[in-house]
């Protein structure tokens, strides 16, 4: 019974912040710098803390997403 309900738990964590997690691998695996100059120093620490940045990155994206909608149905 509880290993059914961790099961459960992280199913919904990821579908809920599943955005954040591959935001942050398409970043790391796909930098927007190639060569010598490549950094990806910022998010190689940032997947150290994977289950911080993962869910941060999804909350920064819902609400961009949000404030997008909202201001594209305000008068002018």
């Amino acid at each position: 019974m509880r290993d059914a309900l961790k099961f459960i738990t992280k199913i919904i964590w990821y579908l809920l912040f599943g955005v954040g997690y591959i935001s942050m691998y398409l970043k790391y695996y796909f930098p927007k710098e190639w060569g010598k100059e490549r950094n990806t120093a910022i998010t190689a620490r940032q997947l150290k803390a994977k289950h911080i940045w993962g869910p941060f990155n999804a909350i920064v994206i819902y609400i961009t997403i949000f404030l997008l909608v909202i201001f594209s149905f305000m008068p002018e």
